[in-house]
Parts: structure tokens; sequence; C-alpha cells
């Protein structure tokens, strides 16, 4: 037996009401009037009518579904309000099955008590023995449970799906049901995947051109017999309509040329939600802004096309910060700079960064023109660097610089080409006396970032791939090619409390010249507080009595394991492995291993991380321990 199971205007209520009565809301139903008072502690337990087990995740959506679970922090005065809290989360329950496709779903409560366990309220100082009962309640729980007895009933699904269009298609081809639209057949009839669908269609229609596109009269269709659900969605998709060209608000006394460089909305271009997206996008990569707000209007004007407006509010164009750090092998860290985004008054930045440790000692000049050509996404890019590095390894110091074009394919993905230019002079284990060199280099970059975070990601990837030839301009013929990946993985085990388990491995390899040919800077080591911890900084690789001399390849590889315990307090478990290697594959064979534990403060600006690493197998090089603080995740 089919029979129509609402319109849309009814269907449309239930759907939205199905999903949002599972996130919860600000109404405290079944509350208790009285401030004060004697309380009565329960807690909510979903199980099926008649024993057995409910489908798998269903009791906790329902759970999640449930005000009165989420009031246990809330206990009533008396029995009377509980039952009142029960009652009014039968109808969220019902609904709640519905939303997971059982449509003939069920359900009632019953309040279970422990009379054993209900203490008595007279007034009267507590004996030991009700101190005793009053201890005994805590570790046992309520007294009090409330218990909703769930019969879910057949797993309504998918049939006959469609997509109906309204007042002319005028050329408008609607997108795939199941392929686009996510509403497959013999899946489960999902009341957020209809929603869902209905949004995909809406957002197709409009990034075709149709800005005044809206939805039809959804209709749905259920067999009780079949336990089985036909639907389908209607679109009205209206006509395909241009913009106009952009109305800036809030600029001041930025260039207008790059600001509607920035947009890449051009007058006559046709509509769609894509292109407004990404005009908005744009103007907040560029930091200047505060606040951004990109609108179409809501009719066409009298040229027949659809005014853009971009509202700005704009920000301090200047920032100065900086950050300290410690680790046990290299000693206190200083980190400083300054930055101007707006140079010229068209989004050129201009940084400043200086680093001071134990080890280092730089100051690097950066200035990034955006949008070369009136090419969006096309930067200049140029660099200086002076600095000096002491290391167990090698002493150093160079002055360089370059220039290159960095370009932003999209918001994943960014690749970088330029021509780099550094005299370094040297000194290090594997030669006498100093030794200079003149490296010209033509390096490469290419990252793709798919982390849901920059400071502190929980879910998703990112791989970057560097590459580059060099010649050594003051040595005779001396050339080598040197290329270096890293990759890491985040995969959120649960949202609350939040567990994270994060991957990192990384190698790289350098080819064409002998070790000692190749500058010790140049060279790739492993340890350390950004590499293998509770190994000595570069004491993962080749030593020579004792000390690093870097190698012609690299492998590095940890996992680590972060638990939000508090809101601004995380947890951390780790192991790294890795090492560098004499030759320019690198294996696995002499790798070296550090595990340790690890606190992080989140912050604003990204976590103040603490970790405290051991060796694995400890060498008479390595120390029993190993401690880092630093701003920001490990990786």
């Amino acid at each position: 037996m089919k029979r129509p199971f609402m319109k849309r205007p009814t269907l449309a209520a239930f759907l939205t009401l199905a999903v949002a009565g599972c996130g919860g809301g600000d109404a405290r139903i079944g509350d208790d009037p009285a401030e004060t008072g004697p309380k009565l502690p329960y807690d909510v337990k979903v199980e099926t009518a008649g024993g057995g087990t409910l489908p798998e995740g269903l009791e906790s959506y329902l759970s999640s579904v449930s005000k009165a679970a989420a009031a246990t922090d809330r206990p009533p005065s008396n029995l009377l309000v509980l039952r009142t809290r029960a009652e009014d989360d039968l109808p969220r329950l019902l609904q709640g099955l519905r939303a997971q496709g059982y449509y003939e779903g069920k359900a009632a409560y019953r309040i279970v008590q422990d009379r054993d366990r209900l203490l008595k309220e007279d007034g009267t100082t507590d004996t030991p023995a009700e101190v005793g009962a009053e201890i005994q309640k805590l570790i046992e729980g309520a007294p009090t449970r409330l218990v909703y007895e769930v019969t879910p009933g057949p797993r309504f699904r998918f049939a006959e799906r469609g997509v109906r269009v309204e007042g002319g298609a005028k050329g408008y081809a609607p997108p795939n049901v199941a392929g686009d639209l996510g509403i497959k057949q013999g899946e489960p009839a999902l009341a957020q995947t209809v929603l869902d669908a209905e949004k995909t269609l809406l957002d197709d229609a409009k990034n075709d051109g149709r800005a005044f596109a809206k939805l039809g009269d959804r209709r749905a269709v259920v067999d009780l017999d079949a336990n089985t659900m036909d639907v389908t969605l209607a679109i009205e998709p209206g006509p395909v309509v241009a913009m106009q060209r952009p109305t800036i608000m809030g600029d001041g006394d930025l260039d207008e040329k790059f600001l509607r460089t920035r947009m890449g909305i051009e007058p006559g271009q046709t509509f769609s939600l894509g292109a407004i997206d990404a005009a908005r996008q744009s103007l907040v990569n560029t930091n200047l802004f505060s606040v951004v707000r990109v609108r179409s209007g809501d009719a066409v004007g009298p040229d027949g096309r659809l005014p853009v407006t971009a509202e700005l509010t704009q920000r301090q164009h200047r920032t100065i910060g900086g950050g300290l750090g410690y680790y046990t092998d290299t000693g206190p860290e200083v980190r400083a700079f300054w930055e101007n985004r707006n140079l010229f008054n068209a989004g050129e930045k201009l940084r400043f960064d200086a680093t001071w440790s134990q080890v280092d000692l730089s100051a690097d000049l950066t200035f990034r023109k955006p949008d070369i050509g009136r090419v969006r996404d096309l930067d200049l890019v140029a660099d200086a660097s002076v600095g000096r590095e002491n290391t167990d390894a090698y002493d150093a110091r160079s002055i360089g610089g370059g220039v290159g074009l960095e370009r932003r394919f999209d918001a994943h993905t960014t690749g970088t080409l330029g021509l780099s230019y550094r005299f370094v002079r040297i000194s290090d284990e594997l030669t006498v006396g100093n030794t200079n060199y003149g490296l010209l280099s033509l390096p490469g970059t290419l990252r793709l970032d798919y982390a849901d975070s920059l400071l502190d990601p929980s879910k998703g990837w990112r791989l970057t791939l560097k590459a580059a030839p060099y010649l050594d301009t003051l040595g005779v013929g001396t050339h080598f090619f040197k290329a270096q990946a890293v990759g890491t993985a985040y995969l959120r085990l649960m949202n609350e409390p939040r567990l994270v388990l994060a991957f990192k491995a990384g190698a790289g390899t350098i080819a064409g010249a002998d070790r000692e040919e190749v500058p010790a800077d140049e060279r790739f080591y492993a340890g350390g507080g950004g590499s293998v911890r509770g190994i000595p900084y570069q004491l993962a690789g080749p030593l020579e009595d004792g000390e690093p001399t870097g190698g012609l390849s690299l492998l590095e590889t940890g996992a680590e394991l972060r638990y939000r315990a508090f809101e601004n307090v995380e947890f951390a478990a780790f192991v790294d492995a890795g090492s560098a290697f004499d030759s320019t594959a690198p294996s696995f064979d002499d790798a070296r291993v550090g595990y340790g534990l690890g606190a992080r403060y989140l912050t604003p600006v990204g976590p103040i991380r603490l970790d405290v690493a051991f060796p694995l197998n400890k060498r008479d090089v390595d120390d029993s321990f190993q401690f880092y603080i630093s701003i920001g995740q490990a990786f």
C-alpha cells in the first residue's frame, strides 16, 4: 500500500524539526520552577522494548535528541517534573526515528527507582551511615532512571527518486539524483539526505546562472508494505542572469584595480554562487579586512543585470609579534617578526623575521606582490637572508636572495618556482679549514593542504614536495639535485572528548655529488624537536667521533595520539623514528627511535607545546631524556 507521506510545506517542517531536534536548543522543557529545595538526581537510558539491541548508532543518536538526557545536570524536585520532561521528549524521539528512516517507530518511557538507595532528607545531621550511603550513591550513580523503550520497526529505504523542473525548464538540466544529489536507491530514507539533496539542487541551479532559482513542492510517498519511500524533488530554475560591475564599499585608500582583480567578477559575467564565494574568499585571503561580505541583489537592475556589492571593514595593516621556545639539545630560542600587508596600497606584503638561538642567528626579509599581471592568485615573491648556524655538524655563515612566482591553483594546491643564489662559508667535520660555496639553484615546491585547520588540524592531510638543482659557481663543475617530500595525516577518532591520531612521514635524497662535495648545511640531518624527538639535534644519522656529518638521504616517520582532556588542555603520546644516511637511497636499517608524552595549552594563535621524549636503545651520545617547549603542534 502506497500513500502520500506529506506535501512539501508539511514535510519540510517535519524534516527540519527532525534534524533540529538533535541539536538541543535553548528551551528548557519540563524545568522545575522551584529554584531551591531537594532535588531528584536521575540518568537516562535508551533501550528496545522487550529486550534486544538497537541498530548500531541509534541509541546514541536518540540520546542526543533527548532534552531530558541533556538536562541531567539540572535534576527536578519530584517525579511529576521528571514525567513532564519524559512526555515532552516522546515527540522528539519519534521525529528522531523518522529522521533515521524508521517511519513506523514507537517510543514510550518508564521511570525506575532503586528505593534502597533513596536517602531520606529530614534535615537532621548526617550520621556516619548516611555519609557512607551518600558516597555509595555517588559511586553507583543516580537512584532514579528514566528509561525510553523504543520499537524502531523496519527501516524504510529509498525506491523511486526524481527531480521535477517547474516553471519551464529554460534550458536547465537537473543533476543526477543518485550520483550528484546523493539519494541512492536502496539506501536508508534519511531526512537529512533529502534536505542535503535539496540544498545541492538549489546550489546547482544558482551555479548555472539562475540567481532566482527556488525549490518547488517536494513529494514523498511511503509504501508501508514494501518499507520504501519514493521521493520527487522540485526546482523552479528561473532565467539565467548576468552580473553588474561590483560595487565596493569600505575600500578606503586601497587600489581599486587590485580589489577588482581579487574579486574576479567582470561586468556581464554569468551569475554563480561559486563566483560570489570565490570573490569573498579571495578578499579574505589578503588579510587586509576584518569583515568581508559579498552579496548579490534581490532583483536585476534597469540594465537587466544583477547588482553585486562587496562590503569591507579594514583591519590594521601592520603586525608585530614573536615567540619563545626551549629545547634541551639546542637551548632557548627567540623569534620576532614585523610585517606590513599593504605597503603600496595594493596588498603588497613586506615581512621581516629574526631568529636567535644557540645554533641559529638569522634575519630574513620577504616581499610579496599579489596578482602579477592582474592574474588573480599569481604572486611575485622576493626574499633576502643573512645568518649564521653553529651546530655540532658545521659552522656556516651565509647571505643570499631569490625571486620567484607562486601560484594558488585552488583552495588546497599551491606551487612555486624561483631562482636563488646564496654565498656560504662553511667549516665542518669533513673538510680542513673553511670552504666557500656560491650556490645557484632553481627551487620548486608543490603544497597540497586538505587539513581542517592551519594551527591545530584534526582531520585531513597535507603533502609538501620540494626539489631543486644546484650549481656551485665557485667550484669546478660541482652540481647536485636535492628533493624532499613530507606528508602528514590526521584522523579524528572521537569528537567529544576530542581524540586525534596524527601521522607524519618524510623522505629526501641528494643525487649527483659525493657527500663531501655537498655543502654541510645542505645535507640531511635528523634528530631534535622538529624531527625525531628524544634523539639530540642532528644525532640521528652518520657520526664521526660522535659528531654528525650529515647524509645524502633522509627518512622520518612518527605518530601522535592527542586527547583533549579539558577545553584548553590537550595531552599527547607519541613515537618518532628516522635517520639520515650516507647513501642517496634511504633505508630504515639504522633508524633511531624516540617516544614520549606531551601536553598542549590551546590558545587562539595555536597550541603551546611541552613534550618530554626518551630515546629507545640509548647510545652514549644520547641524553636520558629531552624536553621541548614551543608554539604549535609537532606536525
